[in-house]
C-alpha cells in the first residue's frame, strides 16, 4: 500500500499561470478542482489561517466532502472554523508556529511509515537481570559477559512468547555506567554476546535499550519512567499495539513503568508480597509466565 501525497505549493509555474489567468486567491482550489479524488485527506498549513487562497480551498474542499486538518497559528484564523481538524498553536510568533508545524509533519511521516508496514504488533517488554539473566547480588552489576547467565528456563519463555507472535524487546536499568562502575563499551559488548547467544537458539531480540543514569539524575528513561518503553516504540519500524502488549520484570519499577506506557498485562516474577499493586499477574519464575500470559493460546503448544 502507497499514499498518495501531492503538494499544491512546489510548481511554481502553475500557481504563476492560475494567479495570472484568474486570480490568486484561486491559485489552490483550482489545483483540487483537478486532482483530488473521493475520500482525500486535504492538509492547510498557515500561521495566519486567514490566506484568501487557503480559505477559499479550504470551501472547496468541504464543499467535495473532503477531510480537512489544518496546521495554524496566531489563533487559528478562519482555518480554524472550516477544516475538520484545526491544529493551533497559541502563539504569535511565525518562528515558533512554524517550528510546531514542522515537528507533526515528522510526526505524521513517522506514523504513517509503521502504518505500511502492517497491523500494529505486540511487543514483550522484558526487564533484564533477574528475567534474563540472574541477577547479581546487591549494589553488583554484571560487568562482563563472563558473568552473565541465563535464568533457568527463560530460553523457553521467550520462545514461547516468540511462537505467539509476540517481539521481544529488553528495557534495562544499568546504572552501573552512570556510576563508573562499568563502560558503555562494557554493556554493549555484554548485550552483543547475549543477543547472539539467544540468536543461537533461534531467539531473535528487536532491541535491548538500556538506560545507563543514576537514581539521582531523575531521567525519563529509567524505570519507573516509561521513557524505555517509547524509545523502543520510537525506534520501531512497526506500530507497537501498546494495550496488547506485556511486561515481564522482577521489580516494583518495572510494574510501575509498564502502567505508566499504558501496559494492560504486567507480570511480575517474585514473591507475591514484592509485587506492588501495579502487577496484573505474579509468578514465582520464568517457568510460569506462559501460563498467564496467554494461557488458553498455549494449551495445543503446551500438550503437543
Amino acid at each position: 500500500m502507497r499514499f498518495r501525497a501531492l503538494s499544491l505549493s512546489d510548481n511554481t509555474a502553475l500557481i504563476t499561470a492560475l494567479g495570472n489567468d484568474l486570480s490568486f486567491e484561486a491559485v489552490f482550489s483550482e489545483q483540487l478542482a483537478m486532482v483530488m479524488n473521493d475520500g482525500d485527506v486535504v492538509v492547510f498549513i498557515s500561521a495566519s489561517g486567514n490566506s484568501p487562497n487557503l480559505v477559499r480551498a479550504a470551501e472547496y474542499a468541504r464543499s467535495r466532502g473532503a477531510e480537512t486538518v489544518a496546521l495554524l497559528g496566531f489563533g487559528g484564523g478562519t482555518l480554524a472554523d472550516l477544516v475538520d481538524v484545526p491544529v493551533v498553536v497559541s502563539s504569535r510568533n511565525y518562528g515558533v508556529a512554524e517550528d510546531f508545524h514542522l515537528i507533526v509533519q515528522h510526526v505524521l511521516t513517522q506514523y504513517l511509515r509503521r502504518a505500511l508496514s502492517g497491523p500494529p504488533r505486540r511487543v514483550a517488554f522484558l526487564d533484564r537481570d533477574g528475567v534474563i539473566n540472574e541477577r547479581p547480588g546487591p549494589h553488583e552489576y554484571v560487568e562482563r559477559w563472563e558473568q552473565f547467565r541465563f535464568v533457568p528456563g527463560v530460553v523457553s519463555m521467550l520462545r514461547g512468547l516468540a511462537a505467539q507472535g509476540y517481539e521481544l524487546v529488553v528495557i534495562t536499568n544499568q546504572q552501573g555506567v552512570g556510576k563508573g562502575v562499568m563502560s558503555a563499551a562494557a554493556l554493549h559488548a555484554i548485550h552483543e554476546a547475549m543477543t547472539t547467544a539467544l540468536a543461537a537458539e533461534g531467539l531473535a531480540l528487536a532491541q535491548v535499550l538500556h538506560c545507563p543514569h543514576v537514581e539521582a539524575d531523575h531521567c525519563f528513561c529509567r524505570k519507573p519512567r516509561p521513557g524505555l518503553i517509547y524509545q523502543a516504540m520510537n525506534a520501531s519500524p512497526y506500530l507497537t499495539d501498546l494495550p496488547g502488549s506485556i511486561l515481564i520484570g522482577d521489580a516494583r519499577t518495572d510494574m510501575l513503568a509498564g502502567r505508566a506506557a499504558g501496559i494492560c498485562t504486567r507480570v511480575y516474577i517474585g514473591h507475591p508480597d514484592d509485587a506492588g499493586p501495579d502487577a496484573t499477574a505474579v509468578v514465582g519464575s520464568v517457568d510460569d509466565v506462559l501460563a498467564v500470559v496467554c494461557p488458553s493460546e498455549l494449551k495445543p503448544a503446551l500438550s503437543s
